[in-house]
């Protein structure tokens, strides 16, 4: 894989991911993608004057690349992190799109 692209949308890397993945399933290059991505938003949501909502935000989409490279538990994990950080935080719109993954996936 091409490896993160400078400015890349979340949207375009995880279906430039999804690609990748039915072609080469969890090949070592899908894997190294996907840490290289949680490595730097892991670092941009973990320094102080980070909101809640950035941690939320990292969360579903961690929780889409799950979905998108076929690993439904480590999705629904970590979906029900963010839902109970998003109630708790009063984020009614990211609680309403986090349930509707969640229930995605039990459908």
């Amino acid at each position: 894989m091409e490896g993160l692209i400078d400015g890349e949308s979340f949207e375009n890397f995880r279906n430039r991911l999804a690609e990748n993945f039915k072609r080469e399933s969890l090949s070592e290059n899908v894997l190294e993608e996907i840490d290289k991505w949680h490595d730097r938003k892991h670092e941009e949501t973990n320094k102080p004057g980070v909101t809640i909502e950035q941690r939320v935000i990292f969360q579903t989409e961690l929780a889409e690349i799950y979905i998108a490279t076929e690993r439904p538990n480590l999705a629904l994990d970590t979906l029900r992190d963010a839902l109970d950080e998003a109630v708790q935080a009063g984020l009614i719109y990211l609680a309403d799109k986090i349930t509707d993954l969640i229930n995605s996936l039990n459908g």
